[in-house]
């Protein structure tokens, strides 16, 4: 790949990973954005039931259907908690 893709890509990345940490934090301290907040625990909601978690994680070393594709496929090692305040993650199933 050549270097100026792979910058954008860690660039984008490190973006999202930053979006991420900081509604964790804001959320910690009672000042995340209500509308973000609902969304969270919506997801949550959906994960609760989930084959592919363990815990707080969406655990790789398990499988599930994914709903559109029929696919299977694991988890994406995450965990849940954060990765239900961040705006630009799905879930490896496809639920939200």
């Amino acid at each position: 790949m050549p270097n100026a893709n792979r910058d954008s890509l860690e660039r984008k990345a490190t973006e999202k990973l930053s979006k991420l940490i900081m509604n964790v934090i804001k959320d910690s301290f009672g000042t995340l954005d209500p509308g973000i907040k609902s969304l969270s625990k919506s997801r949550m909601l959906m994960c609760d039931d989930c084959e592919i978690r363990v815990g707080n994680v969406c655990a790789p070393y398990k499988q599930g259907k994914h709903i559109e594709t029929g696919e299977m496929t694991g988890g994406c090692g995450c965990a849940l908690i954060a990765k239900t305040l961040s705006l630009d993650s799905e879930c490896p199933l496809g639920k939200w």
